[in-house]
């Protein structure tokens, strides 16, 4: 009630399903026979997704460090990419999933490649756990100052 007015209103929410039991139950029978097809169709959709994300992904990297890996390297990212692509054709899901995984393994090489290309680990064998890096040369290093802070205005 409406203390100003004096007035009440009322709303009354009731079902309004237009079908009747026999409709959901067959409705429901419908669904669960298509329950496995669902399955199937959304492990497709998601390994198309992967794949064309990863397709991006290594036509990029490609781009950005071909001169710095070998011909090889290159060839054979190319020929999973064009091999991925082939498969995306086709609605199987284990054959896109595995191309996928065979062109990651690719992806690692050009990652490899690039890291021993940019010297690879400094410090021999550790790996260049040996501690802090050292300062940058030609210079200064390090340099200790005091920092006061001002005030706005």
């Amino acid at each position: 009630m409406e203390r100003a007015s004096g007035k009440s209103a009322r709303v009354d929410i009731t079902g309004a399903s237009t079908l009747s039991e026999a409709d959901v139950a067959k409705a429901t029978r419908e669904a669960e026979l298509c329950a496995e097809d669902d399955k199937r169709r959304r492990a497709v959709v998601d390994a198309r997704n992967e794949a064309e994300a990863l397709l991006y992904s290594c036509a990029k990297t490609l781009q950005q460090y071909r001169a710095q890996i070998s011909a090889s390297v290159a060839q054979r990212v190319e020929e999973g990419e064009a091999a991925l692509r082939a498969a995306l054709e086709h609605d199987d899901a284990g054959r896109i999933r595995a191309l996928s995984d065979e062109l990651r393994s690719s992806m690692t090489a050009i990652g490899k490649a690039v890291y021993e290309a940019q010297g690879g680990p400094q410090g021999g064998p550790q790996g260049g756990q040996g501690g802090p890096p050292p300062p940058p040369q030609g210079g200064q290093g390090d340099i200790d100052a005091e920092f006061t802070p001002v005030p706005p205005p």
